[in-house]
């Protein structure tokens, strides 16, 4: 992740990697192992994953991306209804 932080902030042009960056990300979510969570109490099925980005005028439409690719579908429709 930081190695990616730090790509970006030197990239010029972060929306042409956005898309990828959101599929990897999502991947190494639905990849990562239950037991994880499960022990610190936590379960993959109950947590809202995003991807956010600061200082960025597409920084809601990114969140509301990644959440969709990476969220149990349960819980997207609140997330993506947060600012009403």
């Amino acid at each position: 992740m930081n190695q990616m932080s730090i790509f970006l902030y030197a990239t010029d042009n972060v929306l042409a990697y956005k898309d990828e960056m959101i599929k990897i990300m999502a991947k190494v979510v639905k990849a990562t192992d239950e037991i994880l969570f499960t022990q610190f109490g936590q379960s993959k099925e109950d947590i809202t994953f995003f991807v956010s980005m600061t200082d960025d005028d597409m920084a809601e439409e990114l969140e509301n991306q990644s959440v969709i690719q990476m969220t149990n579908a349960k819980l997207v429709d609140g997330f993506l209804r947060r600012y009403q």
